[in-house]
């Protein structure tokens, strides 16, 4: 059958004739069975002279005018699957800027019993954007955070006025075992009305925990010892993002030869440098997304709030092992790791803003809400001019139970008083399952 595409893809809901926003409400995707969501948001309220200029057909530029968080919670029991419980992607302005090695050593698991896939470091949750405990290593690859043939609840909260997402990991975490990590774990990710997002985390240490041992030398795999029970945890947040590096034999190369420079790219590339400043951590892409011979031209900011005191570090270029068995897997980690174990749990929330060259991210804030509910914890998270109130109760069965745009704030300043107070409702969107 013939069909005229061009006139096809005029027909689509699509580009600046749209009655709302030229980019379309913000979307959330979900994929339950699998544990895989996504929420998918507009970065901009008007078209630019670079994106939806009026050109007829929609052009792969015009993709650069939205954000996404890409979410995983899949069981790890499933053929292959890495035990990588909420780990997550983030992209905007069409660059990623929060990354992973990606499907590097096939993971193998056979049974409930075979720990094969915790050798490589891209198949446990050290390798992965999500929650890793100290404790928990073997060797500086080894990890056994989460647990094996354990799975969690990814969902769409229902009953919030943002679009939010609830991963609740507290079996992948060992809840269910006298000698496992935590009684409780909860990961939310919520867009603010603005392409940019905030992720909060709970967790609740196991109390009374039992000394755990693994044995998977039996399938070939590594055991795990803890040797003496630890009451006290210290629980970093893994972060990474793109190198250039990836893919390469770095083991011919000098310290100057391995620095990135554009010149030096001479096709696709993606990489994303990590700079520590007085507020959190900046994300400075070096490559573009619609051109392989154009400079970066996307910036990110993640600043974080935690109960118990804590700091962002960064590590610097970390490796895995390819499909192929060769050490040339590189990607770019930092972390946020608190001052002092913990021997009851911690709540922490990361807002991440991006922004457009030469303008910069959103300036933003999270803290502690003035007045507190009499049930949950109430934070305050400014973006810019917008203020945002999240309300989350933790524990076993722990929840968002509140997530709404309250009114204005000043995001340059963390001291400043929230002008108004105004509930704008449930924003317009799509949810999909």
């Amino acid at each position: 059958v013939k069909h005229d595409w061009d006139q096809k893809v005029l027909e689509c809901d699509w580009g600046q004739d749209r009655d709302f926003r030229p980019f379309g409400p913000a979307k959330v995707s979900l994929y339950p069975e699998m544990g895989y969501a996504m929420i998918r948001a507009p970065l901009l309220e008007n078209c630019t002279d670079w994106i939806c200029d009026g050109s007829a057909l929609p052009r792969l530029a015009d993709a650069k005018g939205y954000s996404m968080v890409a979410i995983q919670g899949r069981p790890n029991e499933f053929p292959h699957a890495e035990v990588d419980f909420a780990t997550f992607k983030w992209t905007a302005f069409g660059v990623q800027m929060i990354s992973e090695h990606g499907y590097g050593t096939i993971a193998t698991g056979v049974g409930e019993w075979d720990f094969r896939r915790f050798t490589e470091i891209d198949n446990n949750a050290a390798g992965h954007n999500t929650l890793v405990i100290n404790e928990a290593f073997v060797d500086d690859k080894i990890n056994f955070s989460q647990l094996h043939y354990r799975k969690g609840v990814t969902e769409v909260v229902a009953g919030v006025d943002l679009h939010c997402v609830k991963l609740d990991g507290s079996d992948v975490y060992g809840s269910g075992r006298t000698n496992g990590w935590f009684d409780s774990m909860q990961r939310y990710f919520c867009e603010l009305a603005t392409g940019q997002y905030v992720m909060v985390d709970s967790f609740q240490v196991k109390q009374g925990r039992e000394l755990l041992q693994l044995y998977g030398s039996l399938y070939g795999g590594p055991d795990y010892d803890e040797g003496t029970v630890h009451s006290e945890l210290t629980v970093d947040e893994y972060f990474h993002t793109p190198s250039w590096l990836d893919g390469k034999d770095l083991s011919t190369m000098t310290a100057e030869e391995k620095t990135f420079s554009r010149d030096k790219v001479s096709n696709k590339c993606q990489h994303v440098d990590v700079e520590l400043d007085a507020d959190g951590v900046a994300l400075i892409s070096g490559c573009a997304f619609t051109s392989a011979s154009l400079d970066g031209d996307t910036t990110g900011k993640i600043v974080a709030w935690s109960r118990e005191p804590g700091s962002f570090v960064v590590d610097g270029l970390v490796t895995a092992t390819s499909t192929w068995g060769s050490p040339t897997m590189h990607i770019n980690r930092f972390r946020y790791t608190p001052a002092a174990p913990t021997g009851t749990g911690d709540l922490r929330a990361f807002v991440m803003t991006a922004g457009m060259k030469p303008d910069v991210p959103p300036p933003a804030w999270v803290k502690p809400c003035a007045a507190q509910p009499s049930t949950g914890t109430c934070l305050s998270v400014c973006v810019a001019s917008r203020y945002f109130e999240l309300v989350v109760t933790e524990g076993a069965g722990g929840d968002l139970v509140s997530a709404v745009e309250m009114g204005q704030c000043d995001g340059e300043n963390l001291a400043a008083e929230v002008l108004t107070t105004t509930t704008t409702g449930a924003p317009a969107g799509e949810t999909s399952f």
